[in-house]
């Protein structure tokens, strides 16, 4: 009897555990970890899908372009990664060059992440500004001026109508931008290989489906080490019970295809 009410009291409290470590997670409303998609985390929910989509197949396909084309003789130049983040507060409230390093964006330093800053007035996202930060070796190829100036005649551009339009222009252009600099890449092979404004233009609105990442039945992620501990809680205290929650618990983990190459900044970026 007694070990009966034992073990019943251990299934509870293993229970309660994990699902007290489960709410303590971090939502996709936040940018403590990048999604599975890596290259957008619109944790603001500012955005157009169109616009994530855009973003992350540019993005993935400029990273897989830069690690596979054979015309690059230094590996030490592979692997650039421009990562988007938006966020629902001021600049300062969130350390953009800790996020930065803490996704480890590009291989070999040569990684680019913006962040846009939105306000929610009157339940509408307004956009407010900007942090562009450059990584180590990145910086040696685009510099805070350079940058500001790509930022001035693409992401400003007066006849463009919103943010959506503002960033997926913007985010062509460093790409075109980048690959001419460090690979001597032709416009046109930018121009033809990759979604441009133009592009953007005809299914702005026609793209509606949801990244994987968002189709999580999960509001958050589980780290490695997370979902080891609560695997380990599960089967050690729970015994045969404890298996079934063990799909349960690698499902909040997530499934990330896309990551960070390592790459880092020292703080090089500015606020636009």
């Amino acid at each position: 009897m007694k070990s009966l009410l034992y073990k019943g009291l251990v299934i509870c409290v293993s229970t309660c555990m994990i699902f007290i470590l489960s709410a303590c997670q971090q939502p996709y409303t936040s940018l403590n970890q990048p999604t599975s998609e890596f290259y957008i985390n619109d944790a603001a929910g500012a955005l157009l899908q169109s616009t994530k989509w855009y973003i992350f197949s540019n993005g993935q396909y400029y990273y897989e372009d830069t690690m596979t084309y054979e015309g690059i003789e230094d590996d030490e130049l592979r692997g650039i990664q421009i990562v988007v983040a938006t966020h629902l507060g001021a600049v300062g409230s969130i350390d953009t060059t800790a996020i930065f390093n803490s996704y480890g964006v590009g291989g070999n330093d040569l990684g680019i992440m913006i962040f846009l800053f939105f306000e929610e007035i009157n339940g509408t996202k307004v956009y407010k500004e900007m942090v562009f930060e450059i990584g180590t070796r990145m910086s040696t190829y685009l510099s805070a001026f350079e940058a500001d100036m790509l930022i001035e005649e693409y992401f400003n551009d007066p006849t463009l109508d919103d943010i959506d339009e503002r960033i997926v222009n913007l985010y062509f252009e460093l790409i075109a931008n980048s690959a001419y600099k460090i690979y001597n890449w032709s416009y046109s092979y930018i121009d033809q290989t990759y979604y441009d404004i133009y592009d953007f233009f005809g299914e702005k609105y026609s793209i509606t489906t949801r990244l994987p990442s968002e189709e999580q039945i999960w509001a958050f992620t589980l780290s490695p080490t997370e979902t080891v501990i609560l695997i380990v809680i599960a089967v050690f205290f729970l015994g045969a019970f404890g298996r079934f929650l063990v799909p349960i618990i690698l499902s909040m983990m997530g499934v990330t295809k896309n990551r960070g190459s390592g790459g880092t900044s020292r703080g090089y970026w500015f606020r636009k």
